[in-house]
Formats: C-alpha cells, structure tokens, sequence
C-alpha cells in the first residue's frame, strides 16, 4: 500500500523554510486545502490542484496551463512571498474563470475545509483525500476519523467518507463501492490505521486542523486510531442530492445489510449537505394552536 505520509525534508520546508507562505495562505484562504503526497504535495482549489514538488534546491510549483504558463522555481522563502502575493490571485481567477460547474471533486473540497478548519466542533476530521485503502484502485473520497466525544481518552475511530455530488456518481452502485471499500480497508486495517494517525499528526502539527478547542486538538495529537474494522466509521456524504430521485432507495438497504453482516459498531450514516433546497428535506416547524401560541 503506498503512503501518502509527508516526507520530514517537505514537512520542514512548510513549517519554517521556503515553503512556508504557502502553508500561511492555505491557513488563511476559504478555497484552498493542503493534501500530502508522500515526495510532494498538491493545495486544491475548487476542484484543480497545484502540485509542489522537490527539484535540486529549489521546489518547483505546477498546475494545469490553463492556470499558469510554465512551472515557478521557488528558492527562498521571500520567492515563495511574492508567489502567493503576485501569481496565486491569477491563478485563482483563471480557475475561476474555467469552472464550467460544481463538481464532486470541488465539494469534497470543500467539506474537508468546513469539517477541518471551519470553526464547527464536528464529529470528524478529514486525514487525507483520496486516501488508500490498499491498491492504487482502492481509494476512498476522504479518509477521515470519527471523533464525536472531545473529552475521551479512547481510541479515534477510522471514517470512510463516500461524497456523491447531485445525480452523478453512479449513486445507483454505492452501496457496491462502498462494500468494496470496506472489504479492502479489513484486510489492510494495521496499515490504512498507522498511514492515518501519522497524516493525522502531520496535519495537526502543521495546525491545518483546527476546528475543536485546543485542548481537544492537543489529546487528539496524542490519541491512536482503531484497528478495530468493526469500529470504522461509514458515511455518504450526498450533496444537492434531488430527493425527488429513487436512485439511493435499494442502496440503502444494501448498505443496512453490509452494516448488520459485519457487526459494525456505528451505524452507516448518510449526510445531505449542500445549497439546494428542496422542501422534502425540510425539518417542519410544530404547529401550534392559537391558545398555546
């Protein structure tokens, strides 16, 4: 299984060498998420990337041409300053520009910012995007971990996140998907655990999750993660889904079974998140008589 763990010679250069205002503005900026690579590392910008990558003794920063030229050498940190201050706009704006629609890539993206920087106190945080669970093929959308309880000393437990974006996604097979998932993630459990607790502390000491007090954050660091299969966490994230569509209906049921046929400890959830309104997913009001009122 390959391992997607920053390497201390790139770890270093974002804490306090050149790469150093790069991580500051991933920090500051709504739009951009910062995922590792092992030897490199990619910040996302609503559905594009930007890849930075070692070469020689400088580390080289690239992205579709569509967004810029030519790659930029940064040597220094003072070069990477003037990156963020005088290219990285344009390359947001033509980024912009080239999104033809939302798409599944851009909100997984944007789940993990609001789950891990966003001040919510969630349940989860995401480790890793498009993490591995064994093969190159076997990639679930968000490794993340299930974290309800900030006070307890336990064990976190592993959370597969599935995001499905409106009608697309094939969401009339994900409960085959997922099953899959599972069935790889049991079978390298040791591994897929060890590779989350270490992005989980790379993360953290970089301070690129910070949405739960700092007491919690300084326990978490400290926390280990499940190698309990039983204990993983499975949720659908299903954003904008049109309640109208009967495509998850069957699904639902499969999932219930693959819930009840390996005993897990947490029930399968399924979010629906998003801006679409639709009045389905409303949460009614009690009616009150004119007396009680």
């Amino acid at each position: 299984m390959k391992s997607h763990v920053l390497d201390s010679t790139m770890l270093e250069a974002f804490e306090s060498g050149v790469l150093n205002p790069l991580l500051n503005i991933v920090k500051r900026d709504r739009d951009l998420i910062l995922e590792f690579r092992a030897h490199y590392a990619t910040i996302y910008c609503k559905g594009h990337r930007m890849d930075i990558r070692q070469s020689g003794k400088y580390y080289e920063i690239s992205a579709d041409e569509k967004f810029l030229a030519e790659p930029k050498k940064l040597q220094s940190r003072e070069g990477a300053e003037a990156f963020v201050k005088n290219v990285l706009p344009f390359v947001k704006q033509a980024i912009a520009e080239h999104r033809s629609a939302r798409n599944e890539i851009e909100c997984e993206q944007a789940l993990i910012h609001a789950n891990n920087a966003d001040d919510l106190n969630t349940d989860y945080f995401a480790i890793d995007r498009q993490g591995y669970l064994g093969t190159d093929q076997d990639r679930i959308d968000v490794l993340g971990i299930y974290w309800p309880d900030h006070t307890s000393d336990k064990d976190v437990d592993l959370a597969l996140i599935e995001v499905k974006f409106a009608l697309s996604g094939k969401i009339g097979e994900v409960a085959d998907q997922v099953t899959g998932y599972y069935n790889t993630l049991e079978k390298n459990i040791d591994g897929v655990a060890e590779e989350a607790q270490k992005l989980l502390r790379q993360k953290l000491r970089m301070g690129l999750i910070t949405s739960a007090s700092k007491d919690a954050l300084a326990k978490l660091e400290k926390l280990r993660v499940s190698r309990d299969p039983k204990r993983v966490k499975i949720v659908l994230a299903m954003v904008d889904y049109n309640p109208r569509s009967t495509q998850l209906e069957s699904e639902l049921t499969k999932l219930g079974e693959l819930q009840a046929a390996r005993r897990l400890a947490h029930p399968i959830e399924v979010f629906h998140l998003g801006f679409g309104l639709w009045t389905k997913n409303a949460r009614k009001v009690p009616a009150l008589s004119a007396a009680t009122a």
